[in-house]
């Protein structure tokens, strides 16, 4: 036994003998879905001996029924299920199997399924063998509490959870400082995962005797888990006392049935059951810490929560507000995307998020300072009071003001300050004046109470993550009603991720790679980056404690470049047949080609350039399958004028997208997007249809001139993507957006670009 640790095993469990079997036919049915048939009966037999309250499952039942929807992606054979499938389902049908998934669901939304793994294992080992007969290995706990975490995603917790935290005087942890010499709260912090399966365990005794044992925990962490189990799961009579203060409930001796006392800086946390305090049955003491709390929160008003929820004042928190809206709106009109996927699998808990006073623009990063010779073009997202309203939880007037203002904030900064260098009011300013004038001693223990910024540094990472969260959000494509089930860690620094760390404060980001939006948004949820994937293969969906994550051309397969540049979140999780997968990937590479062009036509001036259709019919058919652990995603294209299909790829597609310049009004066209041009004499232009690109070389051309080939497909999306798939993967193009079609072909040529789609 580790130092520190005193441990007498509960005996209480004695009393609980409901003689579980399991019987044949339950195995085989479990054992023939997809599900862990081992892991899942040992999970409900541990975690079910709990007894939640009636009105507990009433509610839990109402949200979940509610939540519960499905639908397939087109033709793939793909399910998209957000509520009940075949694990929690199969925990529904028995009492102990639904309490378990109450409570694994809530564990889940307030620490994540990794904590929630390691507590679950615990509790499973520790329970005698006469209620849970096989002990299953971690791998099969894992994968169950998985299933449920994604299978429970839509039921939300945040209305109880948020009245725990009411009562006992906590708030959910969206940020902390990350000095080396700042202590973090104590209410930042969980119990120690060992003491909370204890108290669990002690709770299943309670809730099954509630007339004969009684349970104390004392700690000096947060109690916002026991209290949540409590209040949300058992509905027990209790009462909290907070540094002697009694703050909720009867203290008086057989008006309460647990009793959670918590005295700040306490290091030990004690979980004790007896049939009254002065006999305790069962005691257990840890003196270690437990986990930093990781509860999921809404995006809706994320802005808000991390400032003014934590404890900051309202002139600053509109001060930074402002300025995150100032440095976003800087950044996306500087941004610049290019044709990279690094695929980069840096963990979370590598990255330090230490800022140096000394860092300037010019040496946050390195990247940006190599030139390559992928062409870059601005990226098309903008930020909007729409974003700035959900981010900021307000409404479009509140979010219209901000963005006004943050234009005053802007104009107060230098382009070329570091993060320590941006200007604040002269309130902000005079509060880190006062904290920063403070000795030693005195600062330590402001922080140890205070979870807000309070010197310059605290504020630079407090503005970074705010604008974070900002570019985040601009990239988000999702359905209005989704918005507000969309949850993200709140332990999780979103300026940690891929995208994060390419913003640069007010100037100069380094540039966007096609899948940076795609795993921050799985970071920001799941709370490390996506690990490598096997070479050659693309991510096209990503699953992350029930959400799914997916390049919007899943859904939207133009090529406008709102669509290329954003991604969807969704709550719920996928289903192929008898197969969950957590990842679906496209092939890299290779896509197949398998005709010559329909139409080919070189057409030389003097005359006139028309837009038109060329391409016809383009079907697209879609094909999954299991491969190694994971989904294959890819895409026929069939032409209905001839006998030539494609096979690609999402991703592949994406990657293609990714590099096109768009023939928009910032090429400085001024016509109407239907005006008919010409072409000069002496220019050529090479008209073709989707097909083999090596099948354009025999064409005939004017000697010394190579002719910029222009994709026949107007106004025809399915055309479009054909033609961009024809191209080879080295030459560069355009797609012909609002300006007309003469201005983009000189474009083009201008840029040295190989083709035009129109």
């Amino acid at each position: 036994m580790s130092a520190g640790v005193i441990q007498i095993p509960f005996s209480a469990f004695k009393l609980i003998d409901l003689g579980q079997s399991v019987s044949l036919g339950l195995y085989q049915e479990l054992y023939n879905d997809h599900s862990e048939p081992v892991g899942l009966i040992a999970v409900i037999q541990a975690l079910g001996l709990i007894k939640p309250s009636d009105e507990a499952i009433d509610r839990f039942n109402q949200k979940w029924t509610r939540e519960s929807v499905r639908w397939k992606l087109q033709e793939t054979g793909i399910e998209v299920v957000t509520g009940k499938s075949s694990t929690s389902a199969e925990m529904a049908k028995t009492g102990s199997g639904e309490a378990a998934l109450m409570v694994l669901s809530l564990l889940i939304e307030m620490m994540g399924t990794d904590t929630v793994t390691k507590i679950v294992r615990i509790i499973v080992e520790t329970t005698p063998g006469n209620l849970v007969q096989i002990k299953p290995r971690r791998a099969q706990i894992k994968n169950v509490v998985a299933a449920v975490g994604s299978q429970t995603t839509c039921v939300s917790w945040q209305q109880e959870i948020s009245d725990v935290q009411e009562i006992v005087f906590e708030q959910p942890v969206i940020w902390t400082p990350h000095g080396s010499h700042a202590p973090i709260p104590h209410d930042s912090f969980d119990m120690p995962i060992e003491c909370i399966a204890a108290f669990y365990q002690a709770l299943c005794t309670v809730t099954r005797f509630p007339e004969n044992y009684r349970c104390v925990l004392q700690t000096g962490s947060s109690l916002t888990t026991p209290y949540a189990l409590v209040h949300a799961i058992c509905g027990l009579r209790t009462c909290v006392v907070i540094d002697g203060e009694v703050v909720y409930g009867n203290p008086a001796p057989g008006a309460w049935q647990v009793r959670l006392e918590k005295v700040h800086n306490q290091q030990a946390t004690k979980v004790k059951i007896g049939r009254d305090l002065e006999d305790v049955q069962d005691l257990l003491v840890i003196e270690e810490g437990g986990p930093l709390r990781a509860n999921r929160v809404s995006i809706s008003g994320i802005g808000k929560a991390t400032t003014i929820g934590q404890g900051l004042g309202l002139n600053e928190a509109d001060d930074v507000a402002s300025l995150a809206i100032a440095i976003a709106v800087s950044t996306l009109s500087k941004w610049k995307r290019e044709v990279r996927d690094d695929n980069r699998d840096d963990d979370s808990e590598a990255i330090s998020s230490e800022l140096s006073e000394a860092e300037t623009p010019s040496n946050l990063t390195q990247t940006a300072d190599k030139q390559t010779e992928t062409l870059q073009v601005p990226i098309k997202v903008r930020l909007t009071g729409e974003e700035i309203a959900l981010w900021w939880g307000c409404s479009s007037a509140v979010a219209a003001r901000l963005l006004e203002v943050s234009e005053t904030a802007a104009e107060k900064q230098d382009r070329q300050a570091s993060w320590t260098e941006l200007k604040y009011s002269k309130q902000t300013i005079g509060k880190i004046a006062e904290f920063e004038g403070l000795e030693i001693e005195e600062q330590l223990s402001r922080r140890s109470k205070i979870n807000h910024a309070l010197s310059r540094m605290d504020y630079a990472r407090l503005v970074r993550m705010l604008t974070a969260q900002l570019l985040l959000i601009c990239f988000l494509c999702v359905k209005g009603a989704s918005r507000n089930n969309i949850r993200v860690r709140c332990g999780i620094a979103p300026q940690n991720s891929i995208l994060g760390k390419a913003i640069k404060c007010m100037d100069d980001p380094e540039p966007l790679g096609q899948s940076d939006i795609l795993y921050s948004w799985y970071y920001w949820i799941k709370g490390h980056n996506p690990k490598d994937f096997e070479n050659g293969y693309g991510a096209d969906i990503l699953t992350a404690d029930g959400h799914l994550i997916y390049r919007n051309l899943l859904l939207d397969l133009s090529l406008g470049p709102e669509s290329c540049e954003m991604v969807g979140v969704e709550p719920g999780h996928l289903e192929f047949v008898d197969y969950r997968p957590s990842l679906v990937r496209g092939q890299d590479h290779g896509y197949m080609v398998t005709a010559a062009p329909y139409y080919q036509k070189l057409l030389q001036g003097p005359s006139k350039l028309r837009s038109e259709d060329k391409t016809g019919r383009i079907e697209i058919a879609w094909q999954a399958d299991e491969m190694e652990g994971m989904l294959d995603l890819s895409m026929e294209m069939q032409s209905k004028k001839a006998s030539s299909f494609i096979i690609g790829s999402v991703y592949q597609l994406a990657k293609r997208s990714w590099m096109l310049v768009y023939g928009d009004r910032s090429l400085g066209c001024n016509h109407d997007e239907e005006r008919v041009g010409a072409l000069a004499t002496g220019e050529a232009i090479q008209i073709t249809t989707p097909g083999h690109e090596r099948a354009l070389r025999d064409t005939n051309t004017p000697s010394n001139w190579t002719a910029v080939r222009l994709y026949s497909s107007y106004d025809n999306n399915n055309g479009q993507i054909a033609c961009l798939l024809s191209t080879s993967e080295d030459s560069r193009g355009m797609v012909r957006r609002e300006a007309c079609l003469r201005c983009c072909v000189t474009a083009a040529q201008k840029l040295g670009l190989d083709f035009v789609i129109d």
